[in-house]
């Protein structure tokens, strides 16, 4: 999902919360725990359209996201990198279910 982003990424970056500076990434970050536990239920059970109707949930917050922090700030690394781990747990939520580097827009 956001292969351009993070194919220069060569470490994986543990999520720290409490580093969340912008609502946008609180926003996000909860919209993505309330709903990942019943998406990898239902991918497990097959229900593939099902877990792709409630990960368009996401479509949103993610937009918000990107049109609210700058990913790679100077301002600390640390926010950087906290930044950074958001988008690379994203992008293995969203890998487990498809490819979306192979879509087409």
């Amino acid at each position: 999902m956001f292969p351009t982003i993070l194919k220069k990424q060569d470490r994986a970056v543990a999520v720290e919360p409490a580093l969340f500076k912008e609502s946008c990434e609180s926003a996000l970050w909860d919209a993505y725990g309330a709903l990942k536990d019943d998406v990898q239920k239902m991918v497990g059970g097959g229900n593939y359209l099902d877990a792709l109707n409630l990960m368009a949930g996401l479509r949103k917050p993610v937009d918000e996201f990107f049109e609210g922090v700058e990913i790679f700030t100077k301002e600390d690394p640390r926010l950087k990198d906290n930044r950074v781990g958001l988008l690379q747990e994203l992008s293995r939520f969203f890998s487990n279910l498809a490819d979306f580097s192979k879509f087409s827009i």
